[in-house]
C-alpha cells in the first residue's frame, strides 16, 4: 500500500513537472520581450500581412488604403474570429488556410493582439 501511494506521488509531480514545462514553452520570452510564439508570428505576418495592414497594423499601405483593410491596432474581434478571417478571408483578403498551417494562423493571431498594445 505504501508503494502504491508513493507511485501515485511520484506520478503526480511528474504530471505537474511536465505541465509547467509545457506551460514554460508556450510563455518562454525572448530578451526582446516577445515570445517565441509571437516572434515566428511577426515573420509569418511581416510576409504575409504588412503589405496592405502595414508593418505596424494601422492599414496606411497604398494597398491597404486602397483596399480599406481593417486597421488591426483597433479590432475587436475575439481570437477565433480573428483566426477564422485569416484562415477563410474576408471581402478582398485572401483566405491563408491552404498557405499557412493552423499553428502558423495562431501565431499570426497572437502577433495581432500584441500590435494593440
Amino acid at each position: 500500500m505504501k508503494n502504491l501511494f508513493k507511485l501515485i506521488i511520484i506520478a503526480l509531480i511528474l504530471l505537474i513537472a511536465a505541465s509547467a514545462f509545457i506551460a514554460s514553452e508556450r510563455t518562454f520570452v525572448l530578451k526582446s520581450g516577445v515570445s517565441k510564439t509571437q516572434n515566428s508570428g511577426k515573420k509569418l505576418y511581416l510576409n504575409n500581412c504588412a503589405r496592405c495592414h502595414g508593418a505596424d497594423g494601422k492599414s496606411q499601405t497604398e494597398i491597404g488604403k486602397r483596399l480599406d483593410a481593417t486597421d488591426l491596432t483597433q479590432i475587436s474581434l475575439s481570437n477565433k474570429q480573428v483566426y477564422h478571417t485569416i484562415a477563410d478571408g474576408e471581402d478582398s483578403m485572401p483566405a491563408f488556410k491552404k498557405k499557412l498551417s493552423k499553428k502558423q494562423i495562431n501565431s499570426i493571431v497572437l502577433y495581432v493582439r500584441a500590435l494593440k498594445r
